[in-house]
């Protein structure tokens, strides 16, 4: 199994570590701007932030640029229109929150959008070409 490439051959992984790693320097230029109180560190609190930044968001981004190399920047931005809909649903089982019909027709409405982005996909026809042949 080789690299996956995004952009101009970049692989996935170097570009999520340099994406985390600018938004951490980002993040330190910043900190003066909170105030200057002393931070309590514990074990615990190390740990958990470096599971939530290593582990959750470096592998997210790593997700993120293997879908785009994988199936386009389309069906990459798809998840993201998804991500209320599913956060609907999850209200409505797990917690029990009410479903109005406005809700649910602005969930049919994201669904059919994103059926539209998959529809040529989905009929088996060959994907609309990048750049126009001469």
């Amino acid at each position: 199994m080789g690299r996956k490439l995004v952009g101009k051959g970049t692989p996935t992984v170097a570009l999520s570590a340099a994406q985390l790693i600018a938004a951490t320097g980002w993040t330190a230029l910043a900190l003066p701007a909170g105030g200057l109180m002393a931070i309590h560190l514990t074990p615990a609190v190390v740990v958990a932030a470096a599971v939530l930044g290593i582990l959750c968001t470096g592998f997210t981004f790593y997700l993120t640029y293997r879908i785009i190399a994988d199936e386009g920047a389309t069906n990459a931005a798809t998840v993201g229109y998804l991500l209320p809909v599913v956060s609907v649903l999850l209200g409505a089982i797990v917690l029990g929150e009410q479903l109005n019909p406005r809700v649910v027709a602005g969930m049919a409405v994201v669904l059919v959008g994103v059926g539209m982005t998959r529809r040529r996909t989905m009929l088996g026809a060959a994907p609309a070409p990048s750049s126009p042949t001469r």
